[in-house]
């Protein structure tokens, strides 16, 4: 092998190894390590909520079906009050996110 060719493939070799390693790759995110604690447990969480709608799908709601109709009117009320809360609780969510911009790096 001549040398001109063996130190091509030396360089194709290191660049290689390098966009694999990464050149920034310990450096992209510099998040405290509460931010990235807090964000696996928020992955964690909506995995958990995909599960637990796939596999409760088919559960039968004897609670549910049990209830007399004003029961089931409350409810509705009740549940309607606590969406509208619930979205504010997410647009408040979105709002300080964007703001804070956790993952911005530097």
């Amino acid at each position: 092998m001549d040398a001109r060719k063996y130190l091509s493939l030396k360089m194709m070799n290191a660049q290689h190894t390098n966009i694999i390693q990464g050149p920034c790759l310990p450096h992209c995110y510099k998040c405290s390590p509460a931010i990235m604690i807090l964000s696996h447990i928020s992955i964690v969480y909506v995995i958990a909520c995909i599960v637990y709608m796939i596999f409760s799908k088919h559960l039968g709601t004897p609670f549910k079906d049990s209830l007399t109709r004003e029961q089931k009117r409350l409810k509705e009320q009740s549940s309607h009050i606590r969406g509208q809360l619930f979205l504010l609780g997410l647009v408040a969510g979105f709002l300080i996110v964007f703001k804070m911009k956790p993952y911005k790096s530097g």
